[in-house]
């Protein structure tokens, strides 16, 4: 499972993060793993966790740190709970590399049956620095679980279907018979689409299935249970047509 929090500075990332783990390291079966640029959690984190200085093994970009994070693994089978602090701070600036790696990150806890969270510190984007192809890239993480938007600026339209069904190639489309799990409250719950359609009577309920279904909404973020979107500005057209 991959939990990204992103935001600004000040937008209160890291407190979010302090408290995550915390809460991890009471219900975790296993060790909790920090990896921090400098030494800034020592008095906030729980004791039991294991904080790791990327700045004293000198990691200063995304290979550097799936080579830390694969020793980490191979060294203890015991960490099921993996977090890292400022990782652009950590393995440099370049955005669309930050995002290979994180979606590495979700491979490789899948092959491994391990929990990753990042915690992205994306000052640079205020004024639209990451270009159009912020949100299309955002698509592309399968495995995303968790995804907090703080204090953001993002720029640009909404990508339309098409533009999303040509990004990703081969798609596959929401359908009035998938199931989808979200939390609200702190309560997980599952649901049918097929129930959230109001609809009275057989015949009713057929047509509104067939007029969702033919819509082709695109399957993105399939295994996203909570989205969570405060104080952003989001400068663009709905729909840029």
């Amino acid at each position: 499972m991959i939990h990204v929090i992103m935001g600004l500075k000040g937008s209160g990332k890291t407190k979010k993060l302090v408290d995550s783990i915390n809460e991890a390291v009471t219900t975790a079966h296993g060790d909790v793993v920090c990896i921090e640029y400098g030494k800034k959690l020592t008095y906030d984190v729980n004791y039991r966790v294991r904080l790791v200085d990327s700045k004293e093994y000198g990691i200063t970009n995304p290979d550097m740190l799936k080579g830390f994070l694969s020793g980490l693994h191979a060294g203890n089978f015991d960490i099921t709970n993996v977090y890292i602090d400022n990782l652009y701070k950590t393995i440099g600036s370049d955005r669309e590399a930050g995002e290979k790696f994180i979606l590495w990150c979700a491979q490789f806890a899948e092959e491994n049956g391990g929990l990753y969270r990042e915690n992205l510190d994306p000052e640079n984007q205020v004024g639209g620095s990451t270009g159009r192809g912020f949100p299309l890239r955002l698509l592309r993480w399968e495995n995303l679980d968790t995804l907090e938007l703080t204090l953001n600026y993002l720029e640009g339209p909404i990508p339309t279907d098409d533009e999303v069904r040509a990004y990703l190639g081969s798609v596959t489309y929401w359908t009035h018979n998938d199931e989808v799990t979200f939390v609200q409250n702190g309560e997980e719950s599952t649901i049918n689409i097929s129930d959230s359609l109001a609809v009275s009577g057989s015949a009713g309920a057929q047509a509104a299935y067939d007029a969702f279904d033919a819509l082709q909404v695109p399957k993105v973020l399939p295994r996203l249970r909570v989205f969570s979107l405060n104080m952003n500005r989001l400068s663009g057209a709905l729909d840029p047509d």
